[in-house]
């Protein structure tokens, strides 16, 4: 199921979901289970949302497919009505000119400081130059036709990489052109997820499976032959440690992906066609986002709290810090996360 089928289908669970709601299920935070203001339920939204989380108006249309801030202010949002800037943490949104047209399916995006490079599903990259304007990279074609991005991952202003249906980018001058470097045995017509720790060491979730490189993405080796639909990855500096999603499934690895541990999250009912995604800030604290939900957990994912409950289906997390975090999903739902 790639990423537009999950938001179409997500829409029509809406009623499904609405009606599985329950107050054991409410989030909570063990620290202040009734906080006064900024949690507890929002009657106007229908989210339940503990301490510390709150609605955005963002006053965007369409289902928001990813959203990436690279500090407490400044980050992007995307989706199929095009890519969003904010300077101010979220509370506000501008529209980023791209030429040729907003109109396109944006899917993910990757960013270093105020430069970001967004996916779509086509045959090029939306590269922004400052926020409020922005630059198409030149077509980008392969034997095969369209590459159909799927994703995109800095590791510095000038080195990121980019993933499309079946090949591997990289870009040595911060996004403005990539080349190809590797090209995977199958045709994905799926999401695909990255993840870097450094120039070398990085890993891809495809529908085939989780894939592993330790050369920059020249080759990769298949170390989990678990697939589904490719959500989030998460590798702490040892290179061994790591958490990853397939599906609404929920993974833990101490060996770099070659063994896996199933993590189960309170009322979730895991399939290989859902989609969540996950932030890890070191081995025990993370969140997870999944159908309508966000857990966190202390203890590396033995253990999970309910945090926020939303009325939509979320797609996307990410945290900048431990203190400031955001989620987005469909009818243009942005969820903040900030605590002093």
């Amino acid at each position: 199921m790639n990423l537009r089928t999950f938001l179409a289908t997500a829409l029509l669970s809406l009623a499904l979901l609405a009606c599985s709601r329950n107050d054991d299920d409410s989030p909570q935070d063990p620290n202040n289970p009734n906080p006064p203001g900024g949690g507890g339920n929002n009657p106007a939204s229908g989210d339940t949302l503990s301490a510390g989380w709150s609605r955005q108006s963002t006053g965007l249309g369409g289902n928001l497919a990813d959203v990436f801030f690279t500090d407490s202010l400044r980050g992007y949002t995307c989706s199929d009505m095009g890519i969003f800037y904010s300077g101010n943490g979220g509370r506000s949104w501008t529209p980023v000119t791209v030429p040729g047209g907003s109109t396109r399916p944006f899917v993910n995006i990757g960013a270093w400081n105020g430069l970001a490079v967004v996916a779509d599903l086509s045959n090029e990259l939306t590269r922004t130059i400052n926020p409020g304007s922005s630059v198409r990279t030149a077509q980008v074609a392969t034997g095969g036709g369209n590459p159909s991005f799927r994703d995109v991952f800095f590791i510095s202003a000038t080195h990121s990489y980019a993933a499309s249906q079946q090949h591997f980018w990289r870009s040595a001058d911060g996004g403005v052109t990539f080349d190809t470097v590797h090209r995977f045995a199958s045709n994905i017509p799926d999401n695909a997820a990255l993840f870097f720790l450094d120039a070398n060491r990085g890993w891809i979730s495809r529908l085939d499976g989780l894939h592993q490189t330790t050369d920059g993405g020249v080759t990769w080796t298949r170390v989990s032959n678990i697939g589904g639909t490719a959500g989030g990855v998460h590798f702490l500096p040892d290179g061994q440690t790591g958490f990853f999603t397939v599906g609404s499934f929920v993974f833990k690895t101490t060996d770099g992906g070659s063994t896996r541990i199933p993590l189960s999250l309170p009322g979730i009912t895991a399939s290989q066609s859902g989609l969540a995604d996950l932030y890890f800030f070191d081995a025990q604290n993370g969140y997870v986002s999944v159908q309508n939900k966000i857990f966190r957990t202390s203890d590396g994912g033995a253990t999970w709290t309910l945090v926020a409950r939303t009325a939509q289906p979320l797609v996307e997390l990410h945290f900048t810090d431990p203190q400031h975090g955001w989620a987005c999903g469909l009818n243009g739902t942005m969820l903040r996360f900030q605590q002093p």
